[in-house]
């Protein structure tokens, strides 16, 4: 039924007689109000410690994977964020959630390894996310932003990076997976 569909993909439980006689746009809105109501009470589950099995590349994986070999000193397959907020911004509640999200989603805190004659994505040893927060000069801002990005060492992980530079004028937030 739609009831069970709806919570085997999102874990939110809408008693089927909530449907019955109603039309589609009904059912829309309560699905929508459903999943609106519980996203803001579920809380983040925490992975860290429980198995994570260790998954081959798609074929498209894998030839980013074997360009990235073939030129380990490209950025050409990061994806670098630079977001400017006010000076005042709370970058420790930044980095907090940060790390409730790389936590939430292990994928995301992984590196690549060969297992059994197979390139895998396999988990990072250390759970601990890095976000560094650094007071620094105008100068040492737009230095910063000329080496950003840099290469990541695929078989070592993380392949994502997170920092949180304050200067006089703003927070700049630099992430890179």
């Amino acid at each position: 039924s739609l009831s069970t569909q709806i919570y085997q993909q999102y874990g939110e439980n809408i008693p089927v007689k909530k449907f019955k006689g109603a039309n589609l746009l009904a059912i829309e809105n309560e699905i929508i109000s459903a999943l609106l109501s519980g996203a803001a009470g579920r809380q983040i589950v925490d992975t860290v410690g429980k198995e994570f099995v260790p998954y081959p590349l798609s074929a498209a994986q894998m030839g980013v994977h074997m360009d990235c070999v073939k030129n380990p000193q490209s950025t050409a397959y990061n994806i670098p964020l630079i977001l400017k907020f006010s000076r005042d911004t709370d970058a420790e509640k930044i980095s907090a959630a940060l790390r409730a999200v790389v936590k939430a989603h292990p994928s995301i805190n992984v590196h690549l390894a060969m297992v059994n004659h197979h390139v895998m994505t396999v988990q990072n040893e250390s759970h601990e996310v890095n976000i560094p927060i650094n007071e620094v000069s105008e100068e040492q801002y737009h230095e910063f932003k000329g080496r950003f990005p840099t290469p990541f060492k695929l078989s070592k992980g993380p392949l994502y990076s997170f920092n949180l530079l304050r200067t006089e004028s703003a927070l700049y937030f630099f992430a890179d997976w």
